[in-house]
């Protein structure tokens, strides 16, 4: 039995695959990183507790975020890291997966979307010179898990589901700006941070040749929705 839990793009994505493998997909949690509410947090927290008590006998497929490798902790950061070891200690069998940037259709404001409006209605975005992002097709989220999951690999295990590159938002910016064929005007500042994510276990399972290890991945994964982005701002 598969049961999804959320109603976002990533609980949405998860809706029509099939699983021949039981699994409980916890897709309901707090997606802000900037989010800072105890209210919030709690609220996710709730929800896990609830769901692993009402579903004892079922692998839980929770989803937490490469973000927890930065240098300086949020709260969101830190809820993450709660949320994992309290699914690793409580949940009969788990698989957690930490998201990177995850790119895909979606109406609310993340990184890509905001910055196909901001350079659709010319506005000045400020960027930071140093900061960087890993960039992850929704698609390749659930593929990749659902093989990972149906094949049992890496029960009981924290795994990065990542691309291979971290790239400077400057950089994303700027083939933003080209796709759509439209100026970008920014202000960048000497900010911003940026972390390794190890992608050494997406290696061994799907080998060098994944689509997602391939350095001008995230270009793809631009050229992929920003045009589909964009029709939202008409």
């Amino acid at each position: 039995m598969k049961k999804v839990i959320g109603s976002g793009l990533l609980a949405k994505s998860f809706f029509g695959l099939g699983f021949s493998a039981d699994c409980l997909i916890l897709a309901s949690g707090v997606s802000n990183s900037a989010e800072q509410r105890a209210s919030e947090f709690l609220r996710e927290f709730e929800l896990v507790r609830k769901q692993i008590e009402d579903n004892p006998m079922l692998p839980v497929v929770y989803f937490s975020t490469c973000s927890v490798y930065q240098k300086m902790q949020t709260p969101y950061t830190r809820h993450k890291l709660e949320m994992e070891d309290y699914v690793s200690k409580h949940a009969d069998s788990f698989y957690i997966y930490r998201l990177p940037q995850v790119v895909g259709v979606v109406k609310n404001l993340t990184l890509i979307s905001y910055l196909v409006n901001a350079v659709l209605d010319r506005e000045t975005v400020t960027v930071q010179k140093y900061a960087k992002r890993n960039l992850l097709d929704i698609k390749d989220v659930v593929r990749l898990s659902h093989y990972l999951i149906e094949n049992k690999i890496g029960c009981n295990t924290i795994q990065n589901l990542a691309s291979i590159a971290a790239v400077s938002i400057v950089d994303i910016l700027s083939e933003v700006a080209s796709i759509l064929g439209v100026s970008a005007h920014s202000n960048v500042v000497e900010m911003g941070e940026s972390y390794d994510i190890c992608v050494d276990f997406i290696v061994e399972q799907f080998g060098k040749a994944d689509p997602v290890l391939n350095e001008k991945y995230w270009v793809q994964v631009l050229r992929d929705y920003v045009p589909l982005l964009s029709k939202g701002t008409d």
